[in-house]
């Protein structure tokens, strides 16, 4: 009898370092996601601050009514790459160097960050 008052004690032991193993590992958990949640709070104001500019730059080009997509793809390691793809009747009649001249003048507006890369559909 007294073996088994001794055996659930050792049980009990277990089951709270369990327990407080699994809250510390949450908590630590936990922090990652409070910066990541940063970090996307932080890309959301660069890209909405980026369709501001991009707006601005393409009615100044002619171009006021133009579709701006902006689609992102994020890596593990923070890096992130957008493609931007633009959609206006008059882009098609553009000639290829007026289009990489609009491209030039689209990537002035970018993040100029190591972590991201962008690309231009037009």
């Amino acid at each position: 009898m007294i073996y088994m008052r001794g055996k659930g004690f050792y049980i009990a032991t277990l089951f709270l370092v369990l327990l407080i193993a699994f809250c510390v590992r949450g908590t630590a958990f936990s922090r990652g996601n409070e910066e990541r949640q940063q970090q996307k709070c932080d890309y959301a104001a660069m890209e909405e601050e980026y369709l501001k500019e991009a707006r601005v730059l393409l009615g100044s080009e002619g171009l006021k009514d133009c579709g701006i997509n902006l689609r992102w793809v994020s890596y593990g390691d923070g890096r992130r790459e957008y493609t931007v793809s633009l959609h206006h009747s008059r882009l098609e009649r553009l000639s290829e160097a007026d289009r990489n001249l609009l491209r030039e003048k689209l990537s002035e507006a970018d993040f100029h960050s190591d972590t991201c890369r962008f690309s231009y559909v037009l």
